[in-house]
C-alpha cells in the first residue's frame, strides 16, 4: 500500500484561514462585486468569503482534477461553465487549496473571457509545490493530502478501502493502518461509521 501523508484540519481551522485570507483582501484594497466558487472544494470557502466580505453575488463553476482521494484524474478540465457577462465587475475566484494550481489557472482563463473589470484569486491553503500562486491565501504549507471537514467521510471511505481486507479485519487494525500509512488518528466510532457507509454505497451500486 502506498503511504500518503494526510492532515485533518478542523472547522475552526477553516474559519481561521478564511478570516486570514479575507483580511489580506481587505488590506489590499480590493473590493469584489462577485465571488465565484470552484465546485466542489471551493463552495464552502466561497460562502464563508461572502459572509466575511459582505457579498451577495455568489456563483459557481466546476473544474475537475482530483478523483479518488490523493489520485489525480489527469489534466484539469472545465465541466460547468459560467454563463454570464461580468463586464465592469470586480471578481474573486475562490477554491479551497492550490495544489498543482491547474484548476485555478483554468478557471481564471475562463472567467477572464467574461470581461471582468478586475479579477483576483484566493484559497484557504496554498501548497508550496504549486506552480500557480493565488493573489490571496490563508496559510502556506508543504504538500500533504488535506482532508477538509466537508469531505472527511468521503476521504475516509477512499482511504479505508485502500486497506487490504478492511471489511474483515478488526477495527483496531484498521485504525492502526490509517495511522501507519496515512498519519491520521481516526476514532473507532468514525471507522465503524465509515465501514457501515461503505456498505450503503455498495448497495446503491447494485
Amino acid at each position: 500500500m502506498h503511504k500518503i501523508k494526510c492532515v485533518t484540519p478542523s472547522w475552526l481551522d477553516m474559519e481561521d484561514y478564511a478570516k486570514k485570507t479575507t483580511a489580506e483582501i481587505k488590506k489590499s484594497g480590493f473590493h469584489p462585486d462577485v465571488i465565484i466558487g470552484l465546485s466542489r472544494g471551493g463552495l464552502v470557502p466561497a460562502r464563508m468569503f461572502c459572509d466575511f466580505l459582505h457579498i451577495k453575488n455568489c456563483y459557481t463553476i466546476k473544474v475537475d482534477h482530483w478523483g479518488i482521494t490523493a489520485a489525480k484524474d489527469g489534466q484539469a478540465k472545465l465541466s460547468q461553465e459560467l454563463n454570464m457577462d461580468l463586464t465592469g465587475k470586480k471578481v474573486l475566484i475562490v477554491d479551497d487549496i492550490t495544489d498543482t494550481g491547474q484548476s485555478l489557472e483554468l478557471a481564471k482563463n475562463h472567467v477572464q473571457d467574461k470581461n471582468p473589470d478586475e479579477l483576483k484569486t484566493a484559497t484557504l491553503i496554498h501548497l508550496s509545490n504549486s506552480k500557480y500562486t493565488p493573489n490571496f491565501f490563508g496559510i502556506e504549507r508543504e504538500w500533504a493530502w488535506i482532508i477538509f471537514p466537508w469531505n472527511y467521510k468521503e476521504d475516509l471511505v477512499n482511504l479505508i478501502q485502500k486497506i487490504p481486507n478492511y471489511d474483515t479485519i478488526d477495527v483496531l487494525d484498521v485504525q492502526k493502518q490509517l495511522k501507519d500509512n496515512f498519519e491520521i488518528d481516526v476514532s473507532l466510532h468514525d471507522i465503524h461509521d465509515v465501514i457501515v457507509h461503505i456498505e450503503y454505497l455498495n448497495e446503491r451500486k447494485k
